[in-house]
């Protein structure tokens, strides 16, 4: 975090105007694997289609335990099931809390999980949540590679989040230490001190995603008044082009090709994509994932047009 300083508060209204995203605040409880495993249900769903009723309101997608360990980087092991059926246990009890200036409501994410003998999970999307959702379009190769790498909670909030801003000239996000704690669901007490608060819930998870995946967060403390500050998160993106070393395995090969040669496409075809990739971003999203789901679209679109569609 860049040293303490006294600002000037920027006007408020015009920055909620300017880049609104309500559905991307929207308040998730559970843990990282939980996070993660609806992550992946998404992007099956997405990806295979399976199946997909007219009407979209009977969501259902199944993976094994095993794809689900390979694809997100968690070991496989012999206290994988019980891991697994802790995050479905999890899910079951998670709800979605999305407040927007016309209301407030919490939403079950499934309505029904089941975990079978031969590893095989199976899971319902609830119709509601459907509503919310965009199921044309995926992830990329890129983005599930860093949501598996990510392993604080934490962290994979704020990707989401940040990920949902990157269509932005500038992109940022900002919290007061209240909303802060709203977001992430804290209990009173925790985190109590405010030096507990910025290195566990601001400065660790901050400083996992700049190590780990093609985005740069910089947080600026801002005091508001006395005893009361917000944070505000400037966004970037790194150099994009992964380096493949002999010691990668042949995943993480394959996955950095694949990235490498998407970013290759995008970099040859900015002003076509773009367009596209404005196009998609008008499309209702969920969960901080509008920006993600935009631009595999519109790569998609565009690998179509240009005759590079393996599919």
């Amino acid at each position: 975090m860049k040293p303490k300083k006294i600002l000037e508060v920027r006007g408020k209204n015009n920055e909620i105007t300017q880049q609104p995203n309500e559905i991307s605040r929207a308040k998730f409880h559970g843990t990282a694997n939980s996070y993660k495993l609806i992550i992946f249900a998404l992007f099956k769903t997405l990806q295979c289609k399976n199946p997909i009723d007219p009407d979209k309101k009977n969501i259902y997608i199944g993976f094994s335990d095993r794809e689900f360990c390979k694809h997100l980087d968690i070991p496989f092991g012999t206290n994988t099931q019980t891991v697994i059926k802790k995050s479905c246990t999890e899910l079951a009890k998670s709800v979605l809390e999305i407040e927007t200036k016309e209301k407030w409501s919490v939403k079950p994410w499934f309505t029904s999980i089941d975990y079978l003998p031969h590893g095989a999970i199976c899971i319902k999307f609830n119709p509601e949540i459907v509503d919310l959702l965009t199921f044309e379009t995926g992830y990329s190769a890129l983005e599930l590679a860093e949501i598996g790498s990510l392993q604080s909670f934490y962290a994979l909030r704020y990707y989401a989040l940040a990920k949902s801003k990157m269509g932005y000239k500038e992109p940022w996000f900002e919290f007061t230490e209240e909303e802060l704690r709203d977001f992430f669901k804290l209990e009173k007490d925790q985190y109590v001190e405010r030096y507990n608060l910025e290195k566990k819930i601001i400065e660790n998870p901050i400083n996992e995603i700049n190590e780990k995946t093609l985005l740069k967060i910089e947080v600026e403390k801002i005091k508001l008044e006395k005893g009361k500050y917000k944070y505000h998160f400037d966004i970037s993106q790194k150099n994009k082009v992964l380096k493949i070393s002999k010691s990668d395995s042949k995943q993480a090969k394959d996955e950095k090709r694949e990235i490498n040669e998407e970013e290759k496409i995008i970099a040859e075809n900015p002003e076509r994509f773009n367009e596209i990739f404005e196009e998609e971003k008008q499309q209702p999203s969920l969960f901080g994932n509008g920006e993600i789901f935009a631009k595999a679209k519109a790569l998609s679109r565009l690998k179509k047009e240009l005759g590079l569609d393996k599919n």
